[in-house]
């Protein structure tokens, strides 16, 4: 298997390297994140349905709207918690919030 690499700048251009580790994460500070995810979405999920007509949107939809949203901020105050999860590979960011979203569609 090939190692990944990441470019880096540097004062004298560019270089390769390993990307650092990913961050880890308490139950408690998973808990917060998902919590903000899910309060994100009560936010601006009324929204989001009647931009689609009021038809239901999948789980992968809401969690890829939540993500993007850049309203998590308002909802986790633990910014240093919030910088290491956006620090996490966007796969992983999915991973991370969807138990906060139980169900396979959501709608009103």
């Amino acid at each position: 298997m090939k190692k990944k690499l990441i470019l880096v700048q540097t004062a004298n251009g560019v270089k390769l390297e390993a990307p650092p580790p990913a961050p880890t994460f308490t139950k408690e500070e998973t808990e917060a994140i998902q919590g903000a995810a899910s309060a994100t979405w009560s936010y601006i999920g009324y929204d989001m349905l009647e931009a689609n007509e009021g038809k239901a949107l999948p789980r992968s939809h809401v969690i890829e709207v939540v993500l993007d949203a850049n309203y998590m901020d308002a909802h986790l105050k633990d910014k240093e918690l919030l910088a290491r999860f956006y620090r996490l590979a966007y796969a992983d960011r999915i991973k991370m919030v969807k138990p906060a979203f139980p169900f396979a569609r959501y709608g009103y």
